[in-house]
C-alpha cells in the first residue's frame, strides 16, 4: 500500500473559505432557495463556542442509573427536556383489540382457554346443569300459571253454578213460604167455620128449646 507523504500534500491548493463562499454566493444569488453558507457557518461556530462556555460554566449533575421497570427522573426541568425525535413505537395497549377477544371467547369455550382445563369444564359443567335448572323451573312455573288459569275457570264455571243453584234454592223457597202461607189461611179459615157451625148449633138448640117451653 502506498502512503502519502508530506510533501504530495503540498501539491493540493485549497481554495479560501471566505472567497470560494462569496463566489459560491455570486454564482447563487438569482436562486432564493440556497442559504447563505457563510452567515450558517457562522451561526454555528458561535453557538459551537457558547455551547463550550456554557458547558465548562454549567455544574455537572450526575443521572443515577436507570432501575429496571422504574422511570428515572431527569435532572433537567420539563419544559427544557429535548425533543424526541424518534419514530413512536406502538405499545402493547394500542395492540389490544377487545372486538378480537370477544370473538375468540364466543368461539372457544371459556375452559380450553385455561391451562386447567378440568376446573373450567368442572365449572362450565355446573353452570350449564343450574341454567337447566333454571329453564326448568320457568317451565314448571308457566306449567303451574296455566293449570292455575285452568283452576280458576273451573272455580268460576263452579261458582256460577252455585249462585244458579242458590237463586233455584231462594225460588224454591219462595214458593214453599207462600204455600205455607195459603195452608195457614186455609186453617184459619177452616177454624172460622167451625167456630161459625158451633154458633149456629148453640142458637138452634136455644130456640129448639124456647118452642118446646112455649107449647108446655
Amino acid at each position: 500500500m502506498e502512503t502519502i507523504n508530506d510533501e504530495d500534500l503540498t501539491d493540493f491548493s485549497f481554495l479560501d473559505p471566505p472567497a470560494y463562499m462569496e463566489e459560491l454566493q455570486f454564482d447563487r444569488s438569482d436562486d432564493s432557495s440556497y442559504i447563505d453558507e457563510e452567515e450558517a457557518i457562522t451561526e454555528y461556530a458561535t453557538e459551537e463556542e457558547g455551547s463550550e462556555e456554557d458547558f465548562s460554566e454549567e455544574e455537572v449533575v450526575p443521572i443515577p442509573p436507570k432501575a429496571e421497570g422504574k422511570r428515572v427522573a431527569s435532572p433537567m426541568p420539563p419544559g427544557d427536556q429535548p425533543l424526541d425525535k424518534r419514530p413512536r413505537q406502538s405499545t402493547a395497549e394500542e395492540d389490544f383489540d377487545i372486538a378480537k377477544v370477544v370473538e375468540a371467547i364466543g368461539k372457544t369455550p371459556l375452559w380450553k382457554m385455561s391451562h386447567k382445563a378440568a376446573p373450567w369444564e368442572k365449572h362450565e359443567n355446573s353452570l350449564r346443569l343450574l341454567f337447566n335448572k333454571v329453564v326448568l323451573m320457568e317451565l314448571e312455573a308457566q306449567e303451574e300459571v296455566k293449570n292455575n288459569k285452568e283452576f280458576r275457570e273451573e272455580m268460576k264455571k263452579y261458582w256460577e253454578e252455585e249462585k244458579k243453584r242458590w237463586r233455584e234454592m231462594k225460588e224454591h223457597w219462595e214458593e214453599d213460604k207462600k204455600h205455607r202461607e195459603e195452608e195457614k189461611k186455609h186453617r184459619e179459615e177452616k177454624k172460622h167455620r167451625e167456630e161459625m157451625r158451633k154458633f149456629m148449633v148453640a142458637i138452634s138448640n136455644a130456640f129448639g128449646v124456647t118452642a118446646e117451653a112455649e107449647s108446655k
